[in-house]
């Protein structure tokens, strides 16, 4: 079996855990997404808007527009168009409920340790070699996407055929193997070392970061436990994303334990964090005042709080690795949990000037007059590609 060579003293110590994960983990290292890759690939001569309207007429399922697209875009649909015989919309409704209970818990939960964990694998590569995140207003409307992704995923029909949910993770799909194409093409990726950019391993870790790690960290910033419908619902929803990104089926996690246990056997196989891992933790954090528009001393002080909460969600050790600042944690995650249990039961009771959870969503969202955008990056590097 191949394996890139920073993997290799991880993937001895995994695989004395689970060897056949492993293996598992290490060879989708060097795996894409043959169907999203072909498509993108069909559609590079095209100009960035032309194959834009071709994926809004396939997203729209109009089929005047589609029958001069390429085929592998009309073949790569069809097999989305009609869900696998195991998705069922109403089991995902309790996840939904979950979810839209404490929305910006979970941004949260996500911003402040989900992301920071996966980002602490080699996904980071891939992610700063485009330098989306430090494009100025690019970097704040990626994370607004981000967040645009997470509203719209667990509204009710949202990952139906023609729900938002179901049309941004596919959109995703296609934006990952648009920059898997355009990083692999570059001389200075080195694909023995690291696996190929965007690879279906770190796209399955990044499912379990979205799943079960989030459910972990929800429970400890509000100090609840969901129930175990709730836990289910959630965990359904990431397997149907899962699905839709194309993630390899022995890949995706169907319950919470299986998650958490390919996180565990992933993160094994992976190197220490990296450069990339630790630039991006860092102004991922650093973003969140631009994300909710507050300057000034304010904007050092939440700045403040999320390193504060990150540490005390992800640990010392990673919290060290990744170069946070040393920051006393004892009872940060407590008066967190305080706050938000506060601000719920002031609304529910008086609905004061505390904005709405699911309105404070909508604020740091993505949300375009023209809709959502189809188009591509035509470069690798984001400072060199036009809008998208």
């Amino acid at each position: 079996m191949q394996i890139p060579s920073d993997y290799v003293e991880g993937y001895e110590k995994a695989r004395l855990h689970d060897p056949e994960l492993a293996a598992t983990y290490i060879s989708h290292l060097f795996v894409g997404d043959t169907d999203a890759d072909l498509v993108v690939e069909d559609m590079a001569s095209l100009s960035q808007e032309d194959s834009a309207d071709f994926i809004k007429a396939a997203m729209e399922q109009n089929e005047t527009v589609m029958h001069d697209a390429p085929e592998s875009l009309r073949t790569f649909f069809a097999r989305l168009d009609t869900p696998p015989d195991w998705f069922d919309p109403a089991a995902t409704l309790p996840g939904s409920r979950l979810f839209y209970r404490f929305p910006y818990v979970f941004i949260a939960s996500l911003v402040g340790a989900g992301l920071i964990e996966g980002f602490s694998s080699g996904i980071a590569k891939s992610f700063l070699y485009t330098g989306r995140l430090f494009d100025g207003n690019q970097g704040v409307r990626r994370l607004k996407q981000n967040n645009r992704h997470q509203v719209e995923l667990f509204l009710p029909g949202g990952l139906e055929r023609q729900g938002e949910g179901w049309k941004l993770t596919v959109r995703l799909r296609l934006v990952h193997a648009q920059i898997r194409r355009l990083i692999s093409a570059q001389d200075d990726w080195d694909s023995d070392t690291w696996g190929i950019p965007i690879s279906a391993a770190h796209l399955a870790l990044a499912n379990t970061v979205f799943s079960a790690r989030v459910l972990r960290y929800i429970q400890r910033l509000l100090m609840l436990k969901p129930s175990a419908e709730e836990r289910e619902g959630f965990m359904y929803i990431w397997r149907y994303q899962g699905y839709l990104m194309g993630i390899p089926e022995v890949l995706v996690a169907h319950t919470e334990e299986q998650a958490n246990h390919l996180f565990e056997i992933g993160m094994m196989c992976e190197p220490p964090p990296p450069m990339e891992s630790i630039a991006m933790a860092n102004s991922l954090i650093n973003a969140a005042p631009t994300l909710v528009n507050m300057v000034g001393p304010d904007s050092e002080k939440l700045v403040r709080k999320v390193y504060r909460l990150s540490r005390a969600l992800i640990g010392d050790e990673l919290a060290d690795q990744l170069q946070y600042p040393k920051l006393n944690t004892w009872g940060s995650l407590f008066f967190f949990a305080l706050e938000q249990r506060g601000k719920a039961l002031y609304n529910r009771l008086f609905r004061g000037n505390i904005p709405d959870a699911f309105e404070l969503m909508t604020q740091i969202s993505n949300y375009e007059r023209r809709g959502i955008s189809y188009r591509l990056p035509d470069s690798a590097h984001s400072e060199l590609s036009k809008k998208w």
